[in-house]
Parts: structure tokens; sequence; C-alpha cells
């Protein structure tokens, strides 16, 4: 009894995971430690006489009385007996079955070792289910596999009643997983095992292989060589040489943020000995390594390839046959990826573990390479390579290549010039974009964000080219350029020459030979590199840019009241452009001021009628000449804009009128009505006018008031009614004097005749009240009728 209650208290901790021990416990505990299930299988079995059952629990018994409790002998074991007794296995269904399960026994030892001896028992439980099934197959579904051969999961403390089922759906998956969907089958949510589909996919490839890769090394090397170029994103380029591995390849440049064209070579070191192809040669050792060429230029990246690393190349390649040959061809292609997967797990840490790179007759182990990030990938591993051995050896060939301020990669190295040119046409209206102008910089064609060529010496080599041909009368072809800088010590990639030879043509210093003799001067730049640097292409020869009159242009820029120094050097050009730009927009504003104020000033000519308004009016319409002018200064965004301007004696001569005439009409018309000349002079005219009413109440000191100011009046009347004196700024400026001369006297005379006649002690206050009084509204009423005396009225 004792022995009893401790089982059951031990099956009582498995009733989560188990339903149908709740239900059949006391059998489970009566028939320990033999499962309930295998004696409902030896009852339904027809291989075995009752008395079997004894044998086989006598068998399997003893092996596990060691073990700690509960441990059942279940119905897995009874496949076991099955394959054991010769007349039993033999039967016809009984071998195809117990041929099944040998395969299958052999893909679960390729599963994991935690998960392997459960994946076992449940293919000979398959096996067991299929023959009590007969002629229809009989399966189970996860929980019942659980329940009926008691497996346990990992774990000892309970954490979810379905983890025996889902540790056997996790079981069941690698398995099928690993047979390709082969031999087990599972339908409506029961595992069954499948007689049909017994193709035994891991025998095809091993037959291939043994056919058609083992002991041909061309066949590995491919195998290795197609999955490593697809890893370094080589696999679309198409081979130098057929048959082999090399491949135009790119190696970073890191203190330089830049990248070096070079040859890749993935397989044997020694394949395409001859080719040289850029400044390094990498290789990539496949599992035949070769023989290095010991060139100074050359690095080798390999390892000792394994026993495992080459049969999982072999069983690729192997099922790569099988799959272009069509034979199963979903599923063999399925398994060369599985197998390259694998290769590739391995193949990296292995490579990263125990590889070496050879540079300059010197190995050193990968691990010994600093890295500043994780290396994940071959990609990464080969860039890392390059990067460490190789950007010494670029500082040492390429001492004049500038160190950049932004990454280029050849993916990105065409439209970072195309989009700095860009940035140049634009400079004149937009600040340049910061990645622009690092280039520039760094190629010292830029300082304090204006274009120089006097501070970059490749700019200055090209331009010394040129000026040789020049004096000489022949072109400088563009390839002899670019072939010089392209090669040491400059090392620059062609586009970035091209952008060179744009800025120097954008900035007046080249013009653009096309094939058949088209020029393009930097008028042109802006449509040329709309599309970027294809347009480069047709461009044969270049040569000095004689286009723009220098002398022509800074004398404009003299009449504009410009430096006209920035004409002179070319390198100032720009900025050149941005002082006509603030030019043409400062007249244009100086222009739609002036019009309204000249506007209002002739609509009140009439109260200053002697005034030249005739000759201010004719000043104004000539000022419209400028309307075109201001325009075109205003939209100047270009350098190659200046050669277009209209630079004649002329032009320049009428300019300067024109401009004088603005500057006259704008200082008048500031004095006129800011300064207040106009209203000084029509106070001017109102008193004179009233002069003569006074004339009779004054007295003798008074009226030699009234004769200086009279004489004031006509001195500035001969001032305003002279243009020569009016518009003039020096000869108007008595005419203020005057003005303020006439105020106070005539301010003196009016308020000393009124204190006179009118006296100190006039009742002023009293003003409004006897305006507002009943008599008076009467008489202001009356005095109109013409029998009404107004004397009266007057009087008040």
């Amino acid at each position: 009894p004792n022995q009893r209650n401790q089982l059951a208290g031990l099956l009582a901790e498995h009733r989560a995971y188990f339903p149908n021990l709740a239900d059949q416990a006391d059998r489970y505990i009566d028939l320990f430690p033999v499962h309930p299930y295998v004696i409902d299988v030896f009852e339904r079995l027809p291989y075995f006489e009752n008395r079997g059952i004894i044998g086989f629990t006598v068998d399997n018994v003893k092996p596990i009385l060691n073990q700690p409790a509960p441990v059942f002998v279940a119905y897995d074991k009874v496949f076991d007996l099955i394959n054991k007794t010769h007349e039993v296995r033999n039967q016809p269904g009984v071998d195809q079955v117990v041929r099944v399960v040998e395969t299958l026994l052999g893909k679960a030892n390729l599963l994991d070792a935690r998960i392997r001896e459960d994946a076992q028992r449940l293919v000979k439980a398959l096996a067991v289910l299929r023959l009590l099934g007969g002629d229809k197959p009989l399966g189970a579904t996860s929980q019942e596999l659980a329940d009926t051969l008691f497996i346990t999961p990992s774990r000892k403390v309970v954490v979810d009643p379905n983890m025996a089922r889902d540790h056997i759906e996790r079981v069941m998956k690698n398995l099928r997983d690993v047979t390709v969907g082969q031999y087990i089958q599972y339908a409506q949510g029961r595992y069954s095992l499948d007689l049909e589909k017994t193709e035994d996919y891991d025998a095809e490839i091993d037959r291939k292989a043994q056919a058609a890769v083992m002991g041909h090394d061309d066949e590995i090397e491919r195998a290795f060589r197609e999955w490593a170029a697809g890893e370094l994103g080589v696999g679309g380029q198409t081979s130098h040489i057929p048959g082999k591995g090399v491949y135009s390849d790119t190696a970073p440049w890191q203190t330089h943020k830049a990248f070096r064209s070079g040859l890749l070579v993935i397989g044997r070191a020694d394949d395409a000995p001859s080719l040289a192809v850029g400044d390094y040669r990498f290789v990539l050792q496949g599992p035949v390594p070769g023989k290095s060429l010991g060139r100074q230029d050359e690095v080798v990246l390999g390892l000792e390839y394994t026993d495992e690393l080459v049969k999982l190349l072999i069983r690729a390649r192997a099922a790569q046959m099988l799959a272009q040959e069509r034979v199963y061809p979903k599923v063999t292609a399925k398994l060369a990826n599985d197998a390259l997967a694998d290769f590739q797990v391995k193949y990296l840490a292995a490579l990263y573990e125990s590889g070496t790179a050879t540079y300059r007759g010197h190995k050193t182990p990968l691990k010994q390479l600093p890295a500043r990030r994780q290396l994940n990938t071959l990609a990464d591993m080969v860039d890392h390579v390059k990067g460490e051995l190789l950007d010494a050896f670029f500082a040492e060939r390429y001492p004049s290549y500038p160190i950049l301020r932004t990454q280029v990669t050849a993916a990105n190295l065409e439209s970072e010039m195309a989009r700095t040119l860009q940035s140049l046409d634009s400079m004149a209206t937009k600040q340049i974009d910061q990645n622009s102008r690092g280039y520039l910089e760094s190629l010292g064609a830029m300082a304090d964000g204006h274009f120089t060529a006097s501070a970059s010496p490749a700019c200055q080599l090209i331009l010394k080219r040129i000026d040789e041909n020049d004096a000489t009368g022949k072109l400088t072809p563009v390839d002899d350029l670019a072939r010089e800088l392209v090669q040491a010590p400059w090392g620059l990639p062609k586009p970035m020459v091209q952008m060179l030879l744009g800025a120097l043509l954008f900035n007046g210093y080249l013009v653009f030979v096309r094939q058949g003799g088209a020029r393009l001067h930097a008028a042109d730049i802006g449509p040329f590199i709309k599309n970027g640097l294809s347009a480069m292409a047709d461009i044969v020869y270049v040569e000095r840019d004689k286009d723009i009159n220098v002398e022509a242009i800074a004398g404009l820029f003299e009449v504009l009241g410009l430096h006209a120094g920035y004409i002179r050097d070319k390198e100032s050009r720009s900025d050149a452009v941005k002082e006509l730009r603030l030019k043409g927009a400062s007249l244009k504003e100086a222009l739609q001021t002036l019009r309204p104020g000249l506007g209002d000033a002739l609509a009140q000519a009439a109260s200053i009628p002697k005034a030249p308004w005739q000759t201010i009016q004719e000043l104004l319409n000539g000022l419209a000449w400028l309307d075109k002018p201001a325009a075109t200064f205003a939209d100047a965004s270009q350098v190659s804009h200046l050669a277009k301007l209209d630079a004649t004696p002329e032009y320049r001569a009428t300019l300067k009128a024109r401009l004088a005439d603005l500057e006259t009409l704008r200082t008048f018309l500031d004095d006129w009505a800011a300064g207040g000349l106009a209203a000084g002079i029509r106070r001017m005219l109102e008193s004179v006018a009233v002069l003569p009413k006074i004339e009779g109440l004054v007295t003798l000191a008074d009226a030699a008031t009234i004769t200086d100011l009279r004489r004031i009046a006509t001195e500035s009347e001969a001032i305003y009614i002279d243009p020569k004196q009016l518009l003039k700024a020096d000869q108007r400026r008595p005419l203020r004097g005057k003005i303020e001369q006439f105020r106070p006297k005539y301010d003196q005379l009016y308020f000393g005749l009124h204190r006179r006649l009118v006296g100190e002690g006039a009742a002023w206050g009293d003003l409004a009240a006897v305006r507002k009084s009943t008599r008076f509204t009467a008489l202001a009423s009356l005095k109109s009728l013409p029998f009404i005396s107004p004397a009266e009225f007057n009087l008040i």
C-alpha cells in the first residue's frame, strides 16, 4: 500500500500534462511500469500470442529499474520486438514499415541531441500505429502521442498544461523538416506514417555526390564560388575568365572615406595569374587553395577546410545538380539551400576563429585585425580585411588623393559628383550643400564658400596642361587629362575629374569642345549637367575660355558701383554674380519706391505751378529704360550670365545716365516730400498772398519786414522754378535755408500785428460761449438778407 500511495502521488504531479491519467489512474498503478496502452496494442496486433506480453515485459522492465519513477515501458518498444522477430518483420506490409523506420531513424540522428531520443520513440510509435491500422493508416494527435508514450517535458515545474503536447509538436516539426515532408504525414491534426511518400532524397543526393561531385574538385569549387559570389554581391557580374570566379571589385579606403578598384578572385589563389585590374588583387580561397602569386598588391583570405565543410559543399552541389536535372526540383533545390545555409554558419564561424589573411608575405589571423563592429557576414569580413591591410598601401600609392569628409562608394560616386556640379550651378541663389562643399574643399577647390582654382593642385594641373596646348594652338583631349589624374600620384576616379572640369567650365576657365567642334561655354553648363555626368561622354576636348570681355564687364561693374576686381579674378566671379544680383534687386526696389512718390508730387503740381514739373516728368519717363537692366541683373545666378551682359560703350553710357537720373529724382523726392520742401514752399506762397491785405495795418518796422519777406520769396522762387537748381542737391540746399528763414519772420509779423490790434487781454476763453449764444446764431442767419444790416453781427 505504501508503494501504491507513493506512486499515486508521483503520477498526480503529471496529471496536468496527461489528461487520461485522471480517468485511468488505477490502471497506470496496477500495470506499472508497463504503460496501459501497451496492453491495448498487444491485444490488437496479430503477430504475438497473449503470453508474448510476459517476455516483452521482462525484457524491457529490467533496464529501467534503476531510473526514478514514474518511468513506463511504452508501445514504441513493441516495434523493437517486431524488428528483432524475423518471422514478423519479413511479413508482407511489415517489411515495408521496417524499411521506412530504418530510414527515419537515420534522419532522426541528424537532430539536436536534446530531442533525438524522443524523435526515435515517436518514429517507432507511428510505425506501430501504422501496423495497427492495417490497410487504413492509423494516426494520433500530439496529445495522444504524449499520453500513450508518457513523454514528459524537460522542465519539472508545470508552466502550461500543454507543455507535453507542445513538446511533441516541436519534435515532430523538426523530424518532418529533416525528412522534407516524406514518410510522416500530418493531416487534420493527426500524425501518421505514410508509406507512399517514401522517396529518400538524401539517398538520391548521396548517389549524385558519389557519381558527379566527389573527386571532382571543379564541382566542389563551383559550389563555394557561386555561394561566395552571391554573398559578396558579385553573382550578377560576368567573370573575367569563364568558369572561374574572377570579378571587378572595390575595397574601402577608410582613412580617405573613399574606395579603390581591384580584382576579386574566389577560388584558387593562382586563378587568373596574368590579369591585372585596378590597384589590388584579393583572393578568397576556396576548398582547393591553389598557390599564392606572392604579389605586393595581393591579399589572400583563407582557412583550412574541415571535412564537415567540404561535405556540406558536396551535398549542396549534388542537390543543385539534381534540381537542374529536374529530379524532385523543389525538394532538391531546398535541400541545396539548406546545405549552403548550414555551410555558411559553420564556414563564417571557422573563418573568424581560424582564418588568416596573407599580405606581402605576412600571415595574420583574422581575429588579430581589430574590428570596430561585429563581422556577421562574409561581406563584412572581406571588407574588414581589405580596409585593414590595404589602407596604407593606397595612401602610399596615391599621396595626392584628397581626404574626403563624406564617404563615397562605387555606387554613389557619380551621383555625388553630378550633385556637386549642380550645386555650383545654383550657388549664386542658394547656399551650396554640405556634401558638395566638402568635396570641393577636400580638393582645394573651395575656400570660404567660394570656388578657387589657384588653391587646388588638381585644377592647377588641368589649367597648366590646357595652357601648354593652347600656346601651341592645340586642343587638350579630355581623356589625356583624365588619364593623368587617374594615375599615381593622384588616383582620382574619372567622375571626380569630370566634376572638376565642369566646375572650371562653370566658373569661366574652360570651354568644352564636342565631337564635331561644337563648343559649350559657361552659359551652357546648367542644361548640360541636368541629367548628370553622362553628358560628359560627348566632350572630347577642352580649351581656355576667352569669350568673356573682362574689361568691358569690369567697366559695367564700375558704372554700377560694384567691385570690378571680382570680374578680373576668375576665382571671384561667383562673388561678382552675387553682387550683380543684389544690385539688380536694389534697382528694382528703388524704382518701385520712386514712382508712386513722384506720382503724388506731380498730382499736387497745381499748388506750386512754377516748379519744373515737365522736366521732372520727362526724367521719370526716362527711368523706364532701367526696368530691363534691373531685371537682368536681379536674375543673374550663374557665372555664365556675365558673358551675356551688354557691356558696349553705348550701353554703359546710357546706363550711367539713367542711374544718374534715378539718383537725381530719388534725392529730390527725399527733400521734396520727407524733407519738407514742398510744404515749406506752399506755406511761403500762401503767406505772400496775405501780405497785401495787411500792408495798411503795419508800422514802419513791419513794412521793412514785409519787404524782406518778399525778397526771400523771390529768391526762393528763382531756385525752385529752375530745374538745374532744383534737381541738384548742392544748388537746392540754399532753398531749404530760405524757407527756414521765411517762416519765423512771417510768424513774428503776424503775431506782432495780432498783439497790437487785438491786445494781450482779449477774452479768448469766452469765444466759445459767444458762438453758442442764441443772439449770435440768429444774427448769423440774418446777415445775408439784403434788407438786414450785418453791422451788429460784425461787431460781435
